[in-house]
């Protein structure tokens, strides 16, 4: 490494500028006579050095074709910006113990994205079916997790944060300010993805999503970015990637819920005996209700509640007033416990 000292114990001595064959020793002074320098080989970097012998630095470093990057135990001084790793269309593993435990991967070939980099933690053999970019891989158990730590006398603590701009330009300043980056509405700024193994039945293995959380924008205006918050899971019975909106909350922490058939919540009109038979699969012999009657019916001259339950297929919602409640609006809820 040019600008280091060279260390004699893993040299050998190749030529000299000197007349005295003493300058190659380090414990002889070099008493201003015309030595100045050393032709050495570094057996453990593979490379010839050119060694000042007064100051006994490497001046100069030709590297072997099968030596070392230059790269030094305990650190290196560069000098200027250096990297390390291939040049070609190779992985750059790293290894301890003997075993390889991480590595960093080129984009895969034809890749529309050819400069972005991967990077594998752990079982590196496999990119696990994913162009994630980056990858944790274990099979003991909770050892594939990320965890952040944070310690000081302080507030602050581990956590995740997550960065969207619609700049074409990785790392592009934000000042000046420049509109068209701006995130719009509708664009997800922070999300998390379950997925799980599965089968068609067929034969086939496949790898469906099961979950997702997002956070989406909802407004960009005034120098603030308001959000919604929405969970989306998949249905009992459901196909590969059938995933639905289950619960969000909005910007104004207003609840959103899911009021499709067999949902959670719904709206239902009294018939004409001042009931209504919802039909639900999810009902089951736990499931609480709450009943609220809404505008745009009559007023209610009984009250309102839920009579009866069908599990696994449906619930009633009545008025004691009977056909004197017939077109009242009922909002209804479903609550099940956590066991």
């Amino acid at each position: 490494m040019i600008g280091v000292p060279y260390n004699p114990n893993n040299c050998i001595f190749i030529a000299s500028q000197a007349l005295n064959a003493d300058q190659f020793n380090q414990s002889v002074p070099d008493a201003g006579n015309i030595t100045t320098h050393n032709l050495l080989f570094d057996v453990v970097n593979s490379s010839l050095i050119w060694v000042d012998t007064k100051t006994n630095l490497i001046v100069f470093e030709i590297e072997g074709s099968t030596g070392s990057s230059g790269w030094l135990f305990n650190g290196n001084i560069v000098g200027s910006l250096k990297s390390i790793g291939t040049l070609d269309n190779f992985d750059f593993p790293i290894s301890a113990n003997g075993l390889e435990v991480a590595r960093f991967a080129p984009a895969p070939i034809g890749s529309l994205f050819s400069g972005d980099g991967r990077f594998f933690l752990g079982q590196t053999a496999t990119d696990n079916g994913s162009n994630a970019g980056a990858q944790s891989s274990c099979t003991r158990p909770n050892r594939a997790q990320w965890r952040f730590n944070q310690y000081g006398a302080n507030n602050a603590g581990g956590g995740i944060t997550t960065f969207k701009s619609r700049s074409l330009i990785i790392g592009a300043p934000i000042t000046p300010a420049i509109p068209a980056n701006n995130v719009q509405v509708g664009d997800i700024i922070q999300g998390s993805t379950g997925i799980g193994l599965t089968d068609n039945g067929g034969g086939v293995g496949l790898v469906p999503i099961a979950y997702t959380q997002r956070v989406i924008v909802t407004q960009n205006a005034n120098g603030s970015v308001a959000c919604d918050w929405e969970v989306s899971l998949c249905p009992l019975g459901g196909t590969t990637n059938s995933l639905r909106k289950a619960f969000g909350f909005t910007s104004e922490g207003i609840q959103k819920c899911l009021e499709t058939a067999n949902a959670m919540a719904g709206l239902v009109i009294l018939d004409a005996a001042g009931q209504f038979v919802v039909p639900n699969t999810n009902v089951k012999a736990s499931t609480k209700f709450m009943l609220t009657v809404q505008d745009g019916g009559p007023a209610p001259t009984g009250n309102v509640y839920q009579s009866a339950r069908v599990n696994n297929t449906s619930f009633t919602i009545k008025s004691n007033a009977g056909v004197a409640d017939a077109g009242v609006q009922v909002y209804y809820q479903l609550y099940e416990p956590i066991v």
